[in-house]
């Protein structure tokens, strides 16, 4: 399970995972789907 979170204001994008090992895959995950909108 991912968690992402965009933030307009300062430009960042955060990601949030039950896996810590499992974030680097959460944040490309995000990115991806915030390129596309």
């Amino acid at each position: 399970m991912c968690i992402c979170i965009y933030s307009d204001v300062h430009e960042l994008y955060l990601s949030l995972s039950l896996s810590l090992r499992a974030i680097d895959s959460c944040t490309s995950m995000c990115v991806h789907e915030w390129q596309h909108q």
